[in-house]
């Protein structure tokens, strides 16, 4: 298996500060024998989440769709289907047995202004729910914001966590730091913009 990524050991922290127990990339095989993972797996007491994290795509396949609601619609809709994968039933099953009350949860980056739609999200052996990356990244400066705050707690050894508690730090004396920080990536970065790439005020 590989690797887990960045974002992936965020989402476990995330959950770890909730009480649950974590697994990242929990591997598991087809029928035919291939290699298959579940990014994050969390169990608290009864409860058990299979949580898939899902950037955006690449923007060749972008290009060749006719518009962004096509595009999120198939890449989000393959995010469901890996958690609902009969392959995985099967394992999750004998792992952990019957008793568990299992939901299924996709981060991804889709824009806050535009949810997925129903359709998105296909019936299961499990209850899915879509989150915005942007609302994982909420929940974690929310995190990091309470420590701060009052003060408590070593300092984070995730490499993440422990930047999101410096730009906390450094909102303390810039309350603007995070609008700086938009203005100068809106004007380096390609935006997506009506179901096409486009430059905005690139230099």
């Amino acid at each position: 298996m590989a690797d887990p990524m960045a974002i992936e050991k965020l989402v476990s922290q995330l959950y770890e500060n909730r009480g649950y127990i974590t697994r990242l990339r929990y591997p598991y095989k087809s029928k035919k024998g291939a290699n298959k993972d579940v990014d994050v797996i969390c169990v608290k007491g009864k409860e058990l989440l299979l949580i898939s994290v899902k950037r955006v795509g690449s923007h060749q396949w972008f290009l060749k769709c006719e518009n962004e609601e096509k595009y999120k619609g198939y890449s989000i809709s393959n995010a469901v289907r890996q958690l609902l994968d009969e392959d995985l039933e099967k394992v999750i099953h004998e792992d952990f047995g019957r008793e568990f009350d299992i939901k299924g949860i996709v981060y991804y980056n889709f824009d806050p202004k535009n949810p997925p739609n129903d359709n998105w999200i296909e019936k299961g052996w499990i209850e899915i729910k879509i989150y915005g990356i942007h609302e994982l990244i909420t929940e974690l400066f929310k995190d990091v914001v309470d420590v701060v705050k009052d003060n408590k707690g070593p300092r984070y050894y995730d490499t993440g966590l422990e930047l999101i508690r410096n730009m906390v730090a450094l909102l303390r004396y810039d309350p603007d730091f995070i609008n700086h920080l938009s203005e100068q990536a809106i004007k380096k970065i390609p935006v997506i913009q009506d179901g096409r790439k486009k430059n905005i005020n690139a230099d």
